[in-house]
């Protein structure tokens, strides 16, 4: 059931539809140099969710963009209706990416499901030359890792 503005309740089977978008617009200041991530496919650029991308130029109703892969293209601001900032990624969405530097924030009173040996390595394996873990309790970080050790769970 959804609940409408009006305090109505409508009903809503989502397996009717082929794909469904849930999202909530919100207004991005984008400036030259910034990194951008695309949210959603943008087919007409060739552009997958989740490419990464540098504003080289912005003018009028268009920019200029180059893609973490290297291609350059040019784009009208309308068809950048589904991008964000691009300054960090969950490490869930940057699986298979290699980056210079990683800091990876652990916060040990969530679930088993997040805080465990696996997404640990996943999330360290990730960078390059650094990587910063921050966290609110080391001491329960060290007792999930050793468990998920002690259980044989390895990658």
């Amino acid at each position: 059931m959804l609940r409408a503005t009006d305090r109505r309740q409508l009903s809503f089977s989502p397996g009717r539809f082929k794909s469904i978008e849930a999202y909530r617009a919100e207004q991005r200041v984008v400036a030259i140099g910034e990194r951008i991530q695309f949210r959603a496919p943008e087919r007409t650029l060739k552009v997958a969710n989740g490419e990464f991308a540098t504003v080289l130029q912005i003018a009028n109703d268009s920019a200029v963009i180059k893609l973490d892969g290297g291609r350059t293209l040019k784009a009208r601001l309308s068809e950048l209706q589904h991008i964000d900032y691009g300054y960090a990624s969950t490490s869930h969405a940057a699986q298979g990416a290699t980056v210079d530097r990683v800091i990876v924030n652990i916060d040990t009173t969530r679930g088993v499901q997040l805080v465990n040996r696996r997404q640990f390595y996943v999330s360290l394996s990730r960078a390059r030359y650094d990587a910063r873990i921050y966290t609110n309790d080391s001491g329960a970080l060290r007792r999930a890792g050793r468990a998920r050790f002690a259980e044989g769970d390895r990658p």
